[in-house]
């Protein structure tokens, strides 16, 4: 920005506000008023205009926000997860989980007592910046497997094969998000919006800012719940994650 206002030194205002403004919180207000004294002396000011906009349309979760989308995306990565894990059984021949109810989409055939319910209750309570947990094993007789030792490992990975699926959705969902706002709003300015860990979005020449700012919040969220319960479910390997019946 120094050597941007170096070489226009007319718009050496604009960019030090704009500087101050990718800074951080502490000189946002600072940026905001500059940006309100350069449209006031220049009402044509475009730039001014809509970095000035970009500081107003900005979405940060509160704390209960965040909480229940993490909550929900816990509870959908979950679910899928382990009807994967039981699909992927009863396709190779086990038809166990399915007789034990498993293979549904009903989260509560799913629930863990600690898991699901005690551990993320924990986090919520001390504060964690993310959530986690897990649902009961999948019950499966390996003898059943058309295969055993093939399909068993088949099994195991069904699981975090799904949850690869959700993060790869979310992500081509939000990549298809950028791509429209690129394309039909190339005027747009926005901070943060790929940064996966970001609680604070800005964006500001759309219709609909903060509707999309919303819902970017809630795929971050499942892209990035997806992505460390699937690494989770690998470490010990999947297939210690199971109840074998006899």
């Amino acid at each position: 920005f120094e050597k941007a206002s170096a070489q226009t030194p007319a718009a050496s205002e604009f960019y030090s506000s704009y500087g101050r403004l990718l800074m951080g919180q502490a000189e946002m207000d600072n940026a905001r008023r500059r940006f309100r004294q350069a449209i006031e002396l220049d009402e044509e000011n475009a730039p001014a205009v809509i970095n000035a906009q970009l500081l107003d349309n900005r979405y940060v979760l509160s704390k209960l926000q965040s909480t229940w989308i993490y909550v929900l995306a816990l509870v959908l990565v979950i679910v899928l997860h382990e009807f994967g894990h039981a699909d992927a059984a009863g396709r190779l021949g086990d038809d166990t989980a399915r007789q034990q109810g498993r293979c549904s989409l009903n989260p509560l055939v799913h629930i863990d007592l600690f898991g699901t319910i005690i551990l993320p209750a924990i986090l919520i309570v001390s504060g964690s910046e993310f959530l986690f947990g897990w649902a009961k094993p999948v019950p499966i007789t390996k003898e059943n497997l058309r295969n055993p030792d093939r399909d068993d490992s088949l099994v195991a990975f069904a699981g975090p094969a799904m949850n690869l699926l959700i993060a790869c959705a979310a992500f081509v969902v939000i990549a298809m998000i950028l791509l429209v706002l690129r394309i039909a709003f190339p005027g747009a300015v926005s901070l943060n919006l790929t940064m996966p860990f970001s609680e604070s979005m800005n964006l500001a020449g759309t219709p609909f800012d903060m509707q999309i700012l919303a819902i970017l919040h809630v795929l971050k969220k499942l892209l990035f719940t997806s992505v460390l319960l699937g690494f989770f479910n690998l470490i010990p390997p999947p297939g210690q994650r199971f109840i074998e019946t006899d």
